[in-house]
């Protein structure tokens, strides 16, 4: 700790750090060529943005080495195409101030750019953003715990979990449903459903359902999914379809997660027991065809 750092502490020492930050902060929002001294040209959707190889190449692995000597040419712009010149112009706004504007359309190509510039600091900015922004609903649901899942947002995919254990009945009962991809459906299976769900002094009614009401459902949906795929065979006249193979493939990976001891014995002679007739059933015809 040097000796200034002792007499005027540490607080003095970070707002001086930040009002630093902001005069270069400035200088990068004039994108004045001539006074800004910028040495990093990029161009994005045929427009130009200027900018310091000394402050944005310490913040982003990815962004050293697309403007190191082996990538550019001297004086050519940096061309970005994947991103839209908005963008990736609060992507530079963020790596010079540490924010950046956000709104619910932004928001997840930001994400995106964070993970491809390998820029945590605004991951982090964005899953916050998110969590205080976004509402979680049935409509959303499969596609926010994809995006959780793709981009390691820990905390949103926490907030996801809490969404689907409150909500176990609503969810199996809605028609969407059977509209859900099958690895949605293993990553539902594995969502606690046996108890009531009690959080924080609430109680929620629709946190719980019987393993054997959440199985029905998930054999409706393959049933469902079969069904449409036996349909696509018949349209381009493919021969040898086999249903109770099908429906055995869209559930192997999540009847391992079905907690079948659960289960009245009469629920398991009843509908599990047909199930498993038709899987014998289909086994027999294989071995004496």
């Amino acid at each position: 700790m040097s000796w200034s750092t002792k007499i005027f502490g540490e607080d003095l020492s970070k707002n001086y750090i930040f009002e630093m930050q902001q005069e270069r902060f400035k200088i990068f929002k004039s994108q004045d060529l001539e006074a800004g001294n910028f040495d990093v040209t990029f161009e994005v959707e045929g427009k130009k943005l200027f900018g310091h190889k000394f402050i944005l190449e310490p913040i982003s692995e990815t962004l050293k080495s697309m403007l190191s000597d082996r990538w550019t040419t001297k004086d050519e712009p940096v061309k970005i195409e994947s991103y839209s010149y908005d963008n990736f112009y609060e992507f530079l706004c963020f790596v010079y101030s540490g924010s950046c504007n956000l709104n619910a359309e932004n928001v997840f190509p930001m994400v995106d750019m964070a993970e491809f510039y390998a820029v945590s600091f605004l991951k982090d900015y964005c899953e916050k953003y998110i969590l205080r922004t976004m509402k979680i609903t049935i409509e959303n649901i499969e596609e926010m715990s994809e995006f959780a899942d793709k981009y390691s947002l820990n905390m949103f995919m926490d907030s996801i979990v809490k969404f689907l254990r409150q909500n176990n009945r609503k969810i199996i009962k809605d028609e969407k449903f059977s509209l859900f991809k099958k690895t949605f459906i293993e990553f539902l299976s594995t969502i606690p459903r046996d108890h009531d769900y009690y959080r924080d002094g609430n109680y929620y009614s629709d946190s719980y359902i019987k393993e054997s009401e959440f199985f029905q459902s998930v054999y409706k949906w393959a049933q469902q999914q079969v069904n449409m795929k036996q349909e696509a065979a018949k349209e381009e006249e493919e021969e040898g379809f086999n249903l109770v193979e099908a429906i055995k493939a869209e559930l192997s990976t999540i009847l391992p997660k079905i907690k079948f001891g659960k289960m009245k014995i009469e629920f398991l002679m009843k509908f599990v027991g047909m199930f498993l007739l038709l899987t014998l059933m289909s086994f027999i015809i294989n071995v004496f065809s």
